[in-house]
């Protein structure tokens, strides 16, 4: 997700750059949809950025993700893919971003809740419905992101949507923080998980502090996280991270 500190004369001021993928096998489809969602942001006086893909793999691929919202058509005109394949793929590698599907057909009104999304629009009510679907992505990231991080690097001041945060590792007396790029500071991993507001922030090994959206697998020394990062567990925190993702299981159920 999208979403950038600036520091000006010493104040910090977070700002919103929400970026939108747009992925429809139909060119003009895809440029209608644009038009509805430039339509929207502008009319919101919100900064956007959107892109339009008619291929799979050139969406999963793209060297931009991870976008703020991902907007996809269910049936691509695939035998091997449809949106509903690419939205798994995108709620395993990029957790923190919102996906609405786009569909034609009643019939896959089901399927979508094999996967995380926030909203599904038929395409005949595409101008009425869009709108209420990106109003809801946009509640669930100003939530995502009123959870923040506050450090320094390189002597600026940062504020970091702890949901951006995939891990922290403890190099000497530094904090090397992994998100969408990668910082460093002078903290200890207390100063910074006391910050959580979301508790998935959570400390797996004297030298590593893991963000439980991430996680894909984990066992009694080590998890994995959606992009393969290989994470130490110990045994002190292992009962500690178990119980924590099986609180988060239940409570997703719920």
């Amino acid at each position: 997700m999208a979403v950038k500190s600036i520091v000006s004369r010493g104040e910090i001021t977070l700002t919103h750059m929400i970026t939108v993928a747009i992925m429809d096998d139909s060119l003009s489809n895809a440029e209608q949809i644009r038009i509805h969602v430039n339509s929207f942001f502008d009319g919101h006086s919100i900064e956007h950025h959107t892109d339009i893909y008619n291929e799979p793999n050139r969406l999963l691929n793209s060297r931009h993700n991870p976008y703020s919202i991902y907007i996809t058509d269910i049936d691509l005109k695939s035998d091997s893919v449809s949106g509903i394949d690419i939205a798994r793929r995108l709620n395993q590698t990029f957790p923190g971003s919102q996906v609405i599907f786009i569909t034609a057909f009643d019939k896959y009104f089901v399927d979508v809740y094999q996967t995380d999304h926030i909203y599904t629009v038929p395409k005949p009510r595409l101008n009425e419905v869009l709108p209420m679907a990106l109003d809801k992505a946009m509640a669930k990231i100003h939530k995502d992101v009123s959870g923040m991080i506050q450090f320094s690097h390189n002597k600026a001041s940062f504020q970091l949507p702890e949901s951006q945060v995939r891990y922290m590792e403890k190099a000497l007396r530094k904090i090397i923080i992994y998100a969408d790029q990668q910082y460093e500071c002078y903290a200890k991993f207390q100063d910074l998980l006391s910050q959580s507001s979301s508790g998935n922030l959570i400390q797996c090994h004297k030298s590593y502090v893991v963000n439980l959206h991430y996680i894909k697998s984990v066992n009694r020394t080590q998890c994995v996280l959606s992009d393969n990062t290989v994470i130490p567990v110990s045994k002190t925190y292992y009962s500690i991270l178990l119980n924590r993702l099986a609180y988060n299981r239940n409570e997703k159920a719920a």
